[in-house]
């Protein structure tokens, strides 16, 4: 089923005019870069403050409102670019290690921070603790599937 999706994806019409471009090729890379910034930088400095590296003058609460922001909209950048990269080469990428990774790693970091430290940032009266804790998972999480997607890039892209 899902070798036919593939090939289906990559037949469309969208797809043979990305494959046959390189210049809409590279407007797109350079778009999901741009995504994949926002939620690198968002997710850094949301960490930052979570952990109290920095930002400690200002309110947990207040800092992750405008992380969860750019987060939200590098996500949305990057998962709408990232499709229609991933439609010309469907079948190869889905058989990719690294790719399946990055998935794997984009869904944990996706649901890890829209559900647990989102949760945990809205409240005032959250520990420390765990608000430190959170801040750290959030962070590696969001890095690794930034790394995930450089090392597929790198060694099989």
């Amino acid at each position: 089923m899902i070798d036919e999706f593939t090939s289906f994806l990559e037949t469309t019409t969208v797809a043979a005019a990305i494959r046959q471009s390189t210049l809409l090729t590279g407007f797109l890379s350079g778009l999901h870069l741009v995504g994949m910034t926002l939620i690198g930088g968002s997710a850094l400095v949301s960490g930052l403050r979570a952990t109290r590296a920095a930002f400690a003058e200002f309110p947990v609460p207040d800092v992750t409102r405008m992380t969860r922001r750019g987060i939200a909209i590098g996500a949305t950048i990057s998962v709408v670019s990232g499709l229609l990269l991933f439609a010309p080469r469907a079948s190869t990428a889905i058989g990719s290690g690294y790719f399946q990774l990055k998935m794997l790693l984009l869904a944990g970091a996706l649901a890890f921070h829209f559900i647990i430290h989102r949760a945990l940032a809205g409240r005032r009266n959250a520990s420390a603790a765990a608000m430190r804790v959170s801040g750290a998972i959030g962070a590696a999480l969001w890095f690794a599937v930034i790394l995930a997607g450089c090392s597929y890039i790198l060694l099989e892209g």
